[in-house]
């Protein structure tokens, strides 16, 4: 859900293109990145939270944040060099780590509270 608009914002603001894309007929009038958007991110969020070492100590936690993040911002900035998949306007691969740092944080920070709701939930209704 955060990654849509903020990728379509990027995209009319023309900081972004995505020259080839998946479903080309059905995609002709938002030209963001159907394939990042709601493949690629959403699946990198899930895996995120779901590995996410929540019993470990912060610097763990950081270096954990980081990595993934990283990771992913050179896979962008891989794809932006030497595919026709995305092409970086005035973005700058900086924007895309900040970004992306900061909705992994906001993802994982409601996955924890609906995890908490849904464990609260289940103790109610076994006790």
């Amino acid at each position: 859900m955060l990654t849509w608009p903020l990728g379509l914002i990027a995209v009319e603001m023309k900081w972004i293109e995505y020259p080839v894309q998946l479903l080309p007929n059905e995609n002709q009038t938002n030209k963001s990145s159907l394939l990042f958007e709601y493949f690629l991110f959403p699946l990198l969020a899930i895996l995120f939270s779901v590995y996410y070492p929540k019993y470990k100590n912060k610097m763990v936690i950081v270096m954990y944040y980081l990595i993934i993040t990283g990771t992913f911002t050179i896979l962008e900035v891989l794809i932006e060099r030497y595919t026709d998949l995305a092409q970086y306007n005035t973005w700058r691969w900086y924007w895309t780590f900040i970004s992306v740092l900061i909705v992994l944080f906001i993802n994982h920070s409601y996955y924890s509270w609906y995890k908490k709701e849904l464990v609260a939930v289940s103790k109610i209704n076994y006790e």
